[in-house]
């Protein structure tokens, strides 16, 4: 399987950071990373002392253990691993961080019409990009089939597919509060394929690094940190000053790069905002001459193949941003464009990139003033 990870490069100025530091070594760039945590590289670059470094470092690493506790479905005993064990009906008893991290997925589900959805678990599974695959722990279940020599998957049977799309309901997902107790629970979301029950899952991970970026951001700000910043997955960026008082350099990545073409297809300057990117090149694989990738359409079960290859959101907060653009990438150019001139997208000060394939062209739609390095610009 194809695995493309790299989807927002951050390059700092140098020449802006020796002016700005000048005299101020002990206050330098420092930075560390992590990758224990949702299968994703962590990287916190900010401007402090190597003493307060530390205790940062501590600290978020402190708040990624707990979270992976509660919202990492491979935990065993989490909360969202017991909630996906359990079966109609069954209240499970959650912190009361995952019910507010549901409540807020909840949220941005019915904002998108359910172009986010955290209940596509099986189908994601289904077209083999769940985690069980990228972390190879040999698990096989009945519906599995055997990657061929160029990493191409089989497509699945019709019979999954309608299956599983039934799963992705989000609505069937309760929540309720109780003596200052929280609790999930599932209502009739039971599918049987073939004599094998199935019961809907939830997958958090369409918001959980935006929300890591932001609680980082959070400690960082709580130490007094003004310049530096946070990304998770090199898709979720949260962008702090970087003291040259023009902002970071942002490059986005070609989602069609190929050797032959730029690898990066625009770039702007931000600061004091977040930045999230979902594109259909993260996870993908060919299979006899069709792409298919990671992001799922719950209304049809399968990959999308609209022609939208990524789309970024700068400004939001990336917590939703993480989920918006994954929901974006699904609803098609259309959406985009719809969205990029909204309400919500006015009030929130946001603004789009998207990339998307048109008559055989690659086309950049963007309302961020950005430098367009390939593709044709969408007017």
């Amino acid at each position: 399987m194809k695995i493309k990870v790299i989807v927002v490069v951050l390059l700092v100025v140098l020449v802006g950071l020796v002016l700005c530091l000048c005299g101020c070594t002990a206050n330098s760039s420092k930075s560390f990373t992590e990758y224990g945590y949702f299968g994703a590289l962590l990287n916190v670059t900010c401007f402090c002392s190597q003493e307060e470094l530390s205790s940062i470092k501590k600290e978020v690493l402190e708040f990624l253990s707990n979270l992976s506790n509660k919202v990492d479905e491979s935990v065993a005993n989490s909360d969202v691993a017991r909630f996906n064990g359990a079966k109609d009906g069954d209240w499970v008893e959650v912190s009361q961080e995952t019910y507010a991290l549901n409540a807020l997925a909840r949220e941005i589900y019915l904002l998108t019409d359910g172009g986010y959805n955290p209940c596509v678990y099986y189908l994601v599974d289904l077209w083999g990009f769940s985690a069980r695959f990228s972390q190879k722990n040999n698990i096989s279940l009945v519906y599995d089939r055997v990657f061929d020599t160029d990493g191409g998957y089989p497509l699945p049977d019709k019979k999954y597919v309608e299956a599983f799309s039934s799963l992705a309901d989000f609505s069937k997902v309760k929540s309720r509060e109780t003596d200052g107790k929280y609790y999930l629970s599932k209502e009739n979301t039971l599918v049987t394929v073939d004599g094998v029950d199935y019961y809907a899952k939830i997958d958090l991970g369409g918001i959980i690094k935006g929300y890591v970026v932001e609680k980082v951001g959070e400690i960082l700000s709580n130490h007094g940190i003004e310049k530096g910043y946070v990304s998770f997955g090199n898709s979720s960026v949260k962008l702090l000053d970087n003291g040259d008082g023009k902002g970071w350099d942002v490059k986005l990545t070609n989602p069609r790069h190929d050797g032959d073409n730029e690898a990066v297809y625009c770039s702007f300057k931000a600061k004091n905002v977040s930045v999230a990117t979902s594109g259909d090149y993260e996870r993908y694989y060919f299979y006899q001459g069709a792409r298919y990738s990671h992001i799922i359409d719950a209304r049809n079960g399968k990959p999308i193949d609209n022609g939208v290859c990524s789309v970024s959101l700068i400004g939001l907060d990336a917590v939703r941003a993480d989920a918006l653009t994954t929901a974006l990438c699904v609803g098609g150019i259309e959406k985009i464009i719809q969205f990029a001139s909204g309400d919500f997208a006015k009030d929130n000060g946001i603004k789009v990139i998207a990339t998307f394939i048109e008559d055989d062209v690659f086309k950049v739609f963007s309302t961020q003033e950005a430098t367009i390095l390939f593709g044709e610009k969408y007017e």
